[in-house]
């Protein structure tokens, strides 16, 4: 249901109900479902140009800060109890303000959001403390790709355009205004937005509170804070869109360029832009979405196997976005191999050419239909969005239509969320006038690499780039280009089976090697379902040179399928092969009428596969760059995977692997892929929209492809045992990475009690099961307790980053917790004492809080007990839990488990985390030598 309201204040607000289903028998009890709220506002950083730089950045932080009738965490610390969470963000042309909760504390809530963003007091030590916290969040994404390139753009486009600023802002752009200039900016602009802004508002509230004393109140609440400071007809639509339709993005000389930017990430990236200019609408949305899909496909014939035949590119991907409501840029991305960047000005032609075959041939009708039929499916049958991700897409529906028609009394919205309303015919009669600016003149091309030659800096970015006049031969040759066929996985039934098994019971089948359950689901009226299939190999296992086969494999195995299965996702359907310890696993998902089929499709496909000499290469060196890269590039990713290897036998580090990729011998690996599917056990877990004579027929199936063949397979036909590593006493272990610029942390914790709870822990058998659960539960609990303090002491009392955080960190068989933070500005042993602070905090607060115990007990019982709104969610939790008897049900053991927890347990393995103690392990990455932590 949907419940709308407009005044003439230039506030829109709307109500959905929440009528989620629930799955399954959870419990047979209801949840309390959460309620939530959108808040959008016609106002961006376009419309503040003639403020300091970044000012509505700084504004959305500051609007959580102290107000007239708040303190800065007060917000926070209500949403602790009512299980919520609140965000914020702001974009060019307008901001969003969000928040979810619990209905019990739903209103209380809003009234402390509503009084920080109409009453905010603007205190000079808040502002300087969130100019730090936005310096942070700056530096960790400084070197962020996209980031660089759009610091690029806005240097080479039209001075006049509002483009062109720096909207982020960080503490150099602020350092240039005293902090007096800025409160007054900061005053001026939030009187701007309470003034004139359009405002759109979207609240979801449960079922079983939506009634009209509830919307009366909140409707109530609402426009009693934003018309206090709101005039009858006050609100006039800003005269941004008026300037910005006179306003090029690029002069006539800005256009057809040539641009190097010069960064040492690999592989090279090669992208060619177009600006294109016109009022675009939703149409213009599916001919954007139409092309994309035309030049992505892997089809013979089509751009990407043309330029992969010559071994130019690794990938090719296309993407548009918006600038402003005139000006529109499609993007093609091109990862290029080592010949590709030598060949750079010919791929910029294959992509002209096929544009221009597109020119020529024109995109028939039939493309648009069927986008459109597949939009259609997938808003019917695929994903069921939250409440919140709702509210957010229709306030800034609403908000885009509000601004549209300068407050209409009424406004036509669906409580349906979509990413926009597909007309295939529409398109396809509009579709030359974007498809006609495709043209060399409206080009800018983009090489990104660490041996160009470069003669300029980026403001504030740095980056180092080059500018000069594109330089190409204005002529078109014929390659045979073809355009992808009508797609033949596409469904057109969808009907719901017949329950034939009751809900929650798992349909068992097992082989000598398979071991296949099924779920039947059809709890939300939707034709899906999920497949996963897992398949362990001996082969691909236990040494360094089984492992970097298997990766090798696996990259030219996934090249191969794309090309083959390349319009499966157009149907509502998609696929995934990915790599896991004892082999690899394939998911399909989606429709459930042509799913099977595709899955032993996809299998026949795997099975079959050997790649050619050309193919190995080609990934072995594509695999070399990707492992260096996040090596040297993501310090979290290897910390992780170093806690990995600490915990978990037999797991082999990339930097070993690296070193055995710089010897291996393409016909080795040629031999040892030919071993595979001798000796394997197999899993496969099933969800979804099929008969049990369809899921009998595909467990025959199964057992036809993976029968083992080896000699000694009866020694084979158990699942690959889980090897335990001892668990050691408090440890700091410290990587020096200089391409690093900021100092890393992780301090991760099994929350053990004593050395009895160890040794069941590192026996790996049945006894350990009890502890691992018990384990399990304590970690929740904690990452819930040092949740209240992680933000408000590192972040608030020390400004010490913008990355960081708490969470529950299972490593293979050891639950634990861990603790994390990128800090541009402390010290590893800063950190850690600060981290040390939150755990006595935290410890001060269980003896103050007893009774509070109960009330998290049950918000984690809530948390962890299923309440899945689509099929995906229900299959991918039940596949976590495959070794259970029924995972469908195994959340009931954890729920036991957190019953039992009490206080004196979470105060002793706190304590231990601050002495040396067994299962603490701190791990650290920075340019320094050593990291200094003074360890108990």
């Amino acid at each position: 249901m949907l419940d709308q309201y407009s005044v003439d204040y230039g506030v829109n607000l709307v109500f959905i109900e929440n009528c989620q289903q629930k799955n399954g028998d959870a419990l047979k009890k209801k949840h309390p479902q959460n309620a939530a709220v959108s808040i959008s506002i016609g106002h961006g950083h376009f419309h503040t140009e003639n403020y300091p730089e970044g000012i509505t950045h700084l504004l959305e932080h500051m609007l959580f800060s102290s107000s007239a009738n708040t303190h800065s965490e007060c917000l926070d610390q209500h949403l602790f109890k009512s299980h919520g969470q609140t965000n914020a963000w702001t974009q060019d042309t307008c901001m969003n303000f969000q928040l979810s909760c619990k209905f019990s504390g739903f209103t209380e809530a809003c009234e402390l959001l509503l009084d920080k963003m109409t009453s905010p007091l603007f205190l000079e030590e808040e502002i300087q403390q969130e100019i730090l916290a936005i310096d942070a969040e700056f530096k960790l994404k400084q070197k962020d790709q996209a980031r660089q390139l759009l610091s690029v753009q806005k240097a080479t486009c039209n001075r006049k355009h509002p483009f062109v600023r720096f909207s982020t802002g960080n503490q150099a752009s602020f350092s240039a205004h005293s902090t007096y200039a800025l409160q007054s900016a900061l005053k001026n602009v939030h009187r701007e937005i309470l003034m004139s802004a359009p405002i759109a508002i979207c609240i979801g509230i449960p079922s079983a509170n939506y009634n009209e004393t509830t919307l009366a109140s909140l409707k109530t609440l609402f426009y009693t804070y934003f018309k206090a400071k709101r005039q009858p007809n006050s609100f006039s639509a800003n005269n941004l869109t008026t300037r910005l339709s006179d306003l090029p993005l690029y002069k006539q000389s800005q256009e057809a360029r040539y641009i190097e930017i010069k960064d040492t990430r690999d592989p090279k990236q090669l992208i060619v832009s177009f600006n294109l200019i016109g009022d675009h609408c939703n149409a213009s949305e599916m001919v954007f979405v139409t092309l994309a899909h035309i030049m992505e496909s892997k089809h013979k014939h089509g751009l990407y196997s043309m330029l992969a035949a010559q071994d130019y590119v690794y990938e090719l991907s296309c993407g548009h976005k918006e600038i402003d409501p005139f000006n529109r840029e499609f993007s093609v991305y091109l990862s290029l191999t080592n010949e590709g960047c030598k060949e750079q000005k010919h791929i910029v032609k294959y992509v002209l050419d096929y544009l221009h075959f597109i020119r020529k041939s024109g995109i028939e009708a039939w493309r648009f239909r069927e986008k459109e039929a597949q939009h259609a499916l997938q808003n019917r049958t695929i994903k069921h969005a939250s409440l919140l991700t709702k509210c957010i897409y229709l306030s800034q529906e609403l908000l885009s239509q509000t601004s549209a028609t300068k407050i209409a009394n009424t406004v036509e919205l669906t409580d349906e969320i979509s990413d926009h309303h597909y007309d295939a015919e529409l398109a396809h009669k509009g579709y030359r006038k974007i498809v006609d600016q495709l043209i060399l003149d409206k080009c800018r091309v983009y090489f990104i690499a660490d041996d160009v030659s470069t003669k300029q800096l980026t403001p504030y970015y740095d980056v180092a780039f080059s500018d000069q006049a594109l330089s190409l031969q204005d002529n078109t040759r014929e390659y045979g280009f073809l355009k992808p066929r009508k797609n033949p996985y596409m469904s057109s039934q969808n009907f719901l089976v017949k329950q034939q098994i009751k809900t929650n019971e798992i349909y068992r089948l097992k082989s000598a090697n398979i071991d296949f359950k099924f779920y039947q689901h059809t709890f939300f009226k939707c034709p899906n379902g999920e497949c996963y299939l897992s398949i362990n190999d001996t082969q691909m296992y236990g040494t360094k040179q089984k492992v970097l086969a298997k990766k090798v494999w696996l990259s030219c195995l996934n090249e191969f399928l794309s090309e083959q299965f390349f319009d499966v996702d157009l149907a509502n359907m998609r696929f995934r092969v990915y790599s896991h310890h004892h082999g690899f696993s394939l998911h399909t998902g989606g429709l459930s009428e042509r799913q099977l089929l595709l899955l032993i499709e996809i299998t026949n496909a795997i099975k079959g596969f050997l790649p050619t000499e050309k193919s190995i290469d080609k990934h072995l060196k594509l695999l070399q760059i990707q492992d260096k890269k996040i090596t040297q590039q993501k310090p979290f990713n290897s910390l992780f995977a170093t806690l990995n290897q600490k915990y978990q036998a037999d797991i082999i580090s990339i930097s070993e692997l690296l070193q055995s990729s710089d010897s291996v011998d393409t016909a080795a690996l040629l031999v040892q892929f030919k071993k595979y599917f001798n000796d394997n056990y197999v899993e496969s877990l099933v969800v979804g929209n099929w008969s049990l004579q369809a899921i009998n027929r595909l467990f025959k199936q199964f057992e036809t492809r993976f029968s083992n063949h080896s000699n000694d397979a009866k020694t084979h036909t158990h699942k690959p045992s889980k090897t335990t590593v001892s668990i050691n006493t408090s440890e700091h272990i410290h990587y020096q990475n200089k391409e690093c610029t900021h100092e890393h942390l992780i301090w991760h914790c099994i929350p053990l009690l004593n050395e009895q709870e160890k040794l069941t822990l590192e026996g790996g058998n049945e006894a350990a099961k009890t502890t691992i659960l018990t384990l399990s539960a304590r970690s929740l609990l904690m990452e819930k307790l040092l949740s209240q303090f992680v933000f408000k002491i590192l972040r608030q009392k020390y400004s010490m980053g913008y990355l960081l955080g708490v969470g529950y960190k299972p490593i293979g068989s050891y639950p634990g917790v861990v603790m994390y933070i990128d800090s541009p500005t402390h010290t590893a042993n800063q950190i850690h004492t600060a981290m040390c602070e939150i755990i006595r905090q935290t410890t001060d607060w269980l003896d103050q809080n007893k009774s509070e115990m109960k009330k998290l007990v049950n918000e984690l019982i809530e948390q962890v007990t299923p309440n899945e709104v689509s099929i995906d969610q229900t299959a991918a939790r039940a596949w976590s839990h495959f070794e259970d008897v029924n995972p469908l049900l195994a959340y009931k053991d954890l729920i036991i488990a957190l019953q039992e927890v009490d206080v004196d347990q979470l105060k002793t393995t706190l304590g231990n985390m601050l002495k040396n103690s067994d299962g603490q392990l701190i791990l650290t990455q920075s340019p320094h030598i050593d990291s200094g932590i003074n360890m108990p």
